[in-house]
Order: C-alpha cells, then sequence, then structure tokens
C-alpha cells in the first residue's frame, strides 16, 4: 500500500471530474496544496482509508477529516461510484477500492516504461542525430512521456505531455497496428480522420489497410501527415503480457529524415524497441506471433 500512497498524488485529475459538484466543507492538510478545495477533501478521505488497517465507517471518517456527516457521505459517495472507495454491505464501513490499485498500476507502468526506455532513447538521437519520442495510447490520443532532443537547431519541437490524434503520428499507428481488433474499432471510433496536411490518411479503411502494412514492416512511418515538413517514424513497445504499450519514434525536418534516411533507420529502431520489450520482460517469438496474428485480423 506505501507504493500507492505516492501514486494517490496524482489521482486529484481523475478523481475531480467526478466529484466538482459536490459542496464545500472543512479543510484538509494531506492532499497537495494545489488540489481544488473539494478535491483535496475527497483525497483526504483516500489519504485516511489508505492508512488504516481497517474498514471506518462513516462517523470515524467525519470525525478524523473534521467533516459534518453530510458533507463526508456526498465525498465518499462519489467515491464509492468511481470504484475509488467500496463499502462493506455487512458492516456499512468504508475501504479502498479496486480503482485505487489499478490507477496507481497504470502509473507504476508508465514510470517503469520511461525508466527502461531512457537509456535507449539517448542512443537512438545519437545514432539518427534527430529527436528521439516515447509515447503512450490514452483514450484516443498520443502522450508524449519522455523524449530526448537532437543537437540539430532546426528540428521537431515537442513538450512532455504533448497530445496528438493518434492516425496521424507514427507512435499512434506503431500502436494501433498491433492492438485487437476490438480495441482497434474502439479506439478507431474516437479518430475524426481530418486531414491535418495533404499527407493524412482521412478515410478509416484506407487506415485499417495501411496497418496492415505497418504491421507486415515493424514499423510505421509518418511522411508529413501531421504537420508539413515534419517526418517520423516509430515502433511499437510490448510489455510481458504481450500488449502495445507504448512506442518509440524518429522525428525530424523532411529535408533531413526523408524516406530514404526512414527506410536506413527502420532496423536500428526496431531493434531498439524490442530491446526495450525484453526489458519489461516480453519475449521475441511472441511478437513475431503477434505479427502474424494481427496481420490476419484486421
Amino acid at each position: 500500500m506505501t507504493k500507492y500512497l505516492e501514486s494517490i498524488r496524482w489521482l486529484y485529475i481523475k478523481i475531480g471530474v467526478q466529484i466538482l459538484n459536490i459542496s464545500e466543507g472543512s479543510k484538509s492538510s494531506s492532499p497537495p496544496s494545489y488540489a481544488p478545495l473539494t478535491v483535496k477533501k475527497a483525497l483526504s478521505i483516500l489519504y485516511v482509508l489508505a492508512e488504516e488497517k481497517e474498514a471506518l465507517g462513516l462517523a470515524e471518517l467525519a470525525k478524523k477529516l473534521g467533516l459534518n456527516r453530510s458533507t463526508a457521505y456526498r465525498l465518499v459517495l462519489a467515491l464509492t461510484e468511481g470504484g475509488f472507495v467500496k463499502q462493506d454491505p455487512a458492516t456499512q464501513k468504508y475501504a479502498l477500492g479496486l480503482k485505487i490499485v489499478e490507477l496507481a498500476g497504470d502509473i507504476l507502468n508508465k514510470m517503469e516504461i520511461r525508466e527502461v526506455a531512457r537509456p535507449y532513447l539517448k542512443r537512438l538521437m545519437e545514432l539518427s542525430g534527430e529527436t528521439a519520442h516515447l509515447g503512450i495510447l490514452e483514450k484516443g490520443q498520443i502522450v508524449f512521456i519522455d523524449k530526448i532532443d537532437g543537437p540539430e537547431v532546426v528540428r521537431f519541437f515537442t513538450h512532455l505531455g504533448k497530445r496528438f490524434p493518434a492516425y496521424v503520428t507514427s507512435i499512434g499507428k506503431a500502436i494501433l497496428a498491433y492492438l485487437p481488433k476490438e480495441d482497434l474499432e474502439n479506439v478507431l471510433k474516437l479518430q475524426s480522420f481530418q486531414a491535418h496536411t495533404p499527407n493524412t490518411i482521412v478515410n478509416k479503411q484506407d487506415f485499417r489497410d495501411h496497418l496492415n502494412l505497418v504491421r507486415s514492416k515493424g514499423y510505421a512511418i509518418d511522411h508529413e501527415e501531421n504537420r508539413l515538413t515534419v517526418c517520423c517514424i516509430g515502433a511499437p513497445i510490448f510489455d510481458a503480457t504481450g500488449k502495445a504499450v507504448a512506442a518509440i519514434s524518429i522525428s525530424g525536418p523532411s529535408f533531413r529524415l526523408n524516406i530514404k534516411r526512414m527506410k536506413e533507420l527502420s532496423e536500428p529502431l526496431k531493434s531498439t524497441a524490442l530491446k526495450i520489450s525484453k526489458n519489461l520482460g516480453y519475449q521475441e517469438e511472441e511478437i513475431s506471433f503477434k505479427n502474424k496474428k494481427g496481420g490476419k485480423e484486421s
């Protein structure tokens, strides 16, 4: 539970959506000072429940937090509906819900990917002379969670946390190409397929066909599909369960990172992605199997 206490500090963003309309109560000192007041109160409940060895009743929670019972009840109700808190039907007492474990696990997994991938990103940048990115798929968008900038003055400028639609990025394509069919279709429903440039793939079936090509090659190319003058090449990262959980890419201006150069970098890129995957517990033979399986499904 100790690992999860630190992770809870960051969960206010996810919890806040569910409880912003709950009325204000008295102060709480445990959560981060920058969190909205209502969210801080809800986080205080999570802190208390995380520190207690046994489940607590509503009266006990309200007393420990210095809240009146009605405010404590509204907060606990919202947290229970979201799965962050669970109530024992027999005792009516409250404890942390499995949603806390799920979200904390997601955070820890992403931290692990960053830690494992960072030295490989640095070598990839040194090999290519271009910016190397690490990205994940979240709600149909690609989020950059790490990067190593290239040495050139003219380069692709991004920042951590930057989001792009999955269908216009090499990282997005590299991950989507290896999703199970049902998961892929759910993500495609979130894509607008609007043209960012004249090179953007705007037809859903054409995009599915393009993902078949990505699987056959083991890497994806963004040939000025997101931004004119910018090209990227990406390859997927798999975890120990066989899931494509992230991807790495090389990004640069099209006058340097042209089609010929991207093809030259494709093997070192795939090799680097495979090394990261192996460090996450992935088996190489499973990647080959997934390539074949994915190709048949789409």
